[in-house]
């Protein structure tokens, strides 16, 4: 099952690409001065190499948990999820397998993976800067109980996008705003009902109404295109739902 698994193999690929690169090992030597869990790795490839070597959970703590409190530095947050990728392509894995017994297609795959990964990325800004006693859990934990609340309120179990355009009033004052100005207030007022987040009506209002790319936001909202684009998803369909 692993070889279907398109982004994760695309993470792995560009890690083997930036991993021991010059931006890389700067990032590492700024987080050292603040971090001594760190000092003797002369790479970040190193540190996830040595946290994949290491058998017992607990050995890996200490670098894993000064990754995720330097995490505001996209290089720290993108070490972070590499370390992580193991767990979370086994939640994966469980994942699909279950999923399999409703939707035997590539395409499903491929939806939970930009998801969990996509969950993964939030998760992982969420936490930064914070201390749990098990850093590496929080984060995947953390992630799949994100997808999972959403896939068993039906919301992420939809393969398309929702029209944008369902979300238009049906009000005369409505008629005269552009699709841009109804969405911005659509944005306001679910963030201030609880339905988004401010990081999830971002992503939307900075791509749908600004008019940036998914390309253009990858390290602020995402690891690379498809995690931002499957995270803007998420939120159209809470949005739409």
């Amino acid at each position: 099952m692993d070889e279907t698994f398109d982004l994760i193999q695309a993470l792995r690929e560009e890690w083997d690409a930036v991993g021991g690169s010059s931006p890389y090992r700067a990032a590492l030597s700024r987080w050292q001065s603040v971090e001594p869990a760190l000092a003797g790795f002369d790479r970040p490839a190193d540190i996830v190499a040595w946290c994949r070597t290491h058998p017992a959970p607990g050995d890996a703590n200490p670098p894993v948990g000064a990754l995720l409190r330097v995490a505001a530095d996209p290089i720290a947050a993108r070490t972070l999820l590499q370390v992580i990728l193991p767990g979370l392509t086994v939640r994966i894995g469980r994942a699909a397998a279950k999923e399999a017994r409703c939707r035997r297609t590539r395409g499903a795959l491929e939806e939970i993976t930009q998801e969990v990964i996509s969950a993964a990325w939030e998760q992982i800004a969420m936490l930064s800067g914070s201390s749990p006693a098990w850093p590496a859990c929080a984060v995947i934990e953390g992630a799949w109980r994100r997808v999972r609340y959403q896939r068993e309120k039906g919301r992420a179990c939809q393969r398309r996008l929702w029209p944008l355009e369902t979300v238009r009033g049906g009000d005369g004052a409505g008629q005269t705003r552009t699709l841009a100005e109804e969405l911005t207030l659509c944005l306001v007022a679910a963030v201030r009902g609880g339905q988004l987040r401010p990081g999830q009506a971002g992503v939307v209002y900075t791509t749908r109404v600004l008019g940036l790319s998914p390309r253009e936001l990858i390290g602020r909202c995402g690891p690379d295109e498809r995690a931002v684009r499957a995270r803007r998803a998420r939120a159209e369909r809470a949005l739409t739902a």
